[in-house]
């Protein structure tokens, strides 16, 4: 959002942008500090191209050793890459907004993802009506396996000249006319195991029972794992006898219920752990000294209570069509509580 004195002129005479030495042209004494929005957001963000980059790969093995056991084998990769470039001018548009000389920002990162899935299932059928579909599975998952890296130069030679703003194109009088930095990617990991039974009798009973285990990296050694069963089970009453005589135009209806529960880890890495942290932000003063030294800090008040998130969820509904689809109602009744462990 920009915001600005209405009383300040947007350009000068000669269609610049109007900055401080307008101002004291024009004897502006109202209010030093105030200055041109627009100037601002041009000049500090208004120059600038970024790009991305996105491979993303999936193979697969799926093996049937005899009739009905089918084992598949998944494997994912994902690939990103991303570069930005901007140029921020010189510019004195206050007594509080301003840059003496001009800078190149250039920045770049690379890293990937990988997930891997194994499952075995089994379909079966008892006596001709009894239906079973049983499935066991692993996978895991890794990502944040990257780094980024930036750097800044003050005094491009090429002033203004936003296509030629690179940082081999800069010439800095000083050091604090330049930065650098690097740091890894916010990296995790989840592991799971789930099983899943269905249950079919003659298309009219029907159940679901799932139990899913999870592990995270985002919580501490016996806080990372979760358990979150599952079952539902369904009923389609057009299949029973005593249907008969709405059948001529009630053509399907079925009443299911459900009950599970989901986990969520999405959290911050390492709240765990009670880390250091150093950084320009934090100087201390020692003794009569006037410079600053960097400081040393706890930037986490580690919580090793932490653990998933989880909601859990009831639904109630039916499923009803009528004069041979021609008209359709669901309904569902719902409730989904969160609690934590």
């Amino acid at each position: 959002m920009l915001a600005g004195n209405p009383l300040l002129s947007l350009y000068n005479a000669e269609g610049d942008y109007y900055d401080q030495d307008d101002k004291y042209a024009e004897g502006w004494l109202l209010d030093g500090a105030t200055s041109n929005p627009v100037a601002a957001m041009v000049y500090n963000r208004g120059q600038n191209i970024s790009k991305r980059h996105t491979l993303q790969a999936n193979a697969y093995l799926e093996i049937q050793p005899i009739q009905d056991l089918k084992f598949r084998s998944v494997f994912g990769y994902k690939m990103s890459s991303s570069t930005y470039r901007s140029y921020n001018a010189a510019y004195n548009l206050s007594t509080t907004s301003t840059s003496a000389y001009d800078k190149v920002n250039q920045n770049a990162q690379v890293g990937y993802n990988v997930t891997w899935e194994n499952t075995l299932g089994y379909n079966f059928k008892w006596d001709a009506q009894h239906a079973f579909d049983v499935l066991i599975g692993q996978s895991i998952e890794k990502w944040g396996m990257g780094d980024n890296i930036s750097a800044s130069g003050g005094r491009s030679i090429f002033p203004n000249m936003f296509d030629y703003a690179w940082l081999d194109n800069t010439n800095p009088n000083e050091l604090s006319e330049i930065s650098i930095g690097g740091s890894p990617w916010n990296s995790g990991a989840l592991a799971s195991f789930f099983g899943r039974v269905n249950y079919n009798y003659k298309e009219t009973y029907m159940a679901s029972v799932i139990l899913r285990a999870d592990g995270s990296a985002n919580f501490a050694r016996g806080k990372r794992w979760g358990y979150f069963p599952s079952v539902s089970a369904g009923w389609v009453m057009t299949n029973e006898s005593f249907m008969e005589p709405v059948t001529n135009w009630m053509d399907f209806l079925k009443i299911r219920a459900s009950w599970g529960q989901n986990g969520n880890a999405s959290i911050a890495n390492f709240q765990y752990i009670g880390t250091i942290a150093f950084d320009d932000n934090n100087r201390y003063y020692f003794g009569d000294s006037n410079s600053a030294s960097v400081g040393a800090y706890r930037d986490i008040l580690p919580n090793r209570d932490l653990t998933w998130e989880t909601s859990e969820q009831i639904d109630i509904g039916l499923d009803t069509r009528f004069l041979s689809g021609r008209l359709g109602v669901v309904f569902d009744w719902y409730k989904k509580p969160l609690r934590i462990g």
